[in-house]
């Protein structure tokens, strides 16, 4: 009986070191694919001004005021492609971001809120981002959507389709990287403070609580600290373009 129990004792103490062992050699992320370490997919890789002419003249002028927004404004992709007529007053000049269109976990389009309550804002409209949704309005008046932004043929947009059949294709043909969307984004986040546009401004534009993830994610685009409060200077490089 106590070699049993003694034989018990070492096979307990055989399993702990087994764990032990298993423990010490154990990894967690065996099996799945490591990111390239020059993956840009999450990384800020900026438009500039001569880019985004190049890639302009690639697009048919259907896309061409749909771009321009995207560029001059800073909206996310989902929140463009869910805004209605309705959202812009255009006698004083301001844009009201309201919803955003996403995919359910089915993967089917929906409209939903906001990122968050500080996404739903605000926008006075620059004369560059007003010029652009003008535009936008004569196509707008031809099919009479009920989203603002829309396909060729008056349907709704998908940004899938719109990666897939007209992004990637302009910046292929304009011999630009291929790059997400989003970069139209921090395209203007950098580029407005590069210019020294007022940090607390861009982060209203962009829907975030305060200038502190302005800083910290595109502190090295700050050029100067003589910026403007109300995007004149972002303004007057697109309208020279």
């Amino acid at each position: 009986m106590r070699e049993n129990f003694m034989s018990g004792i070492d096979e307990g103490r055989q399993d702990k070191r087994c764990e032990a062992c298993f423990l010490l050699y154990f990894d967690p992320f065996f099996g799945f694919e490591k990111l390239p370490e020059d993956d840009t997919s999450d990384k800020i890789v900026p438009f500039s001004l001569e880019e985004q002419m190049t890639l302009r003249e690639k697009l048919s002028d259907h896309w061409k005021p749909y771009f321009d927004f995207a560029f001059r404004v800073g909206v996310r992709p989902g929140e463009q492609i869910g805004l209605k007529p309705e959202d812009i007053d255009w006698k004083r000049g301001l844009l009201h971001i309201r919803r955003a269109i996403t995919l359910d976990k089915d993967g089917k389009r929906f409209e939903g809120n906001t990122k968050n309550k500080y996404s739903r804002r605000t926008i006075r409209l620059t004369p560059v981002m007003l010029d652009a949704l003008k535009a936008q309005r004569a196509i707008h008046n031809q099919f009479g959507c009920e989203y603002f932004f829309c396909t060729p043929n008056g349907c709704e947009v998908h940004l899938s389709n719109l990666r897939r059949k007209v992004w990637i294709p302009a910046l292929t043909q304009a011999s630009l990287p291929i790059r997400e969307m989003k970069q139209t984004r921090h395209s203007f986040a950098t580029m407005a403070l590069s210019l020294g546009e007022n940090p607390l401004w861009i982060a209203k534009v962009m829907g975030h609580r305060d200038a502190e993830m302005i800083i910290k994610v595109y502190a090295k685009y700050v050029a100067n600290s003589k910026g403007t409060e109300d995007g004149s200077l972002l303004s007057a490089v697109y309208s020279r373009a």
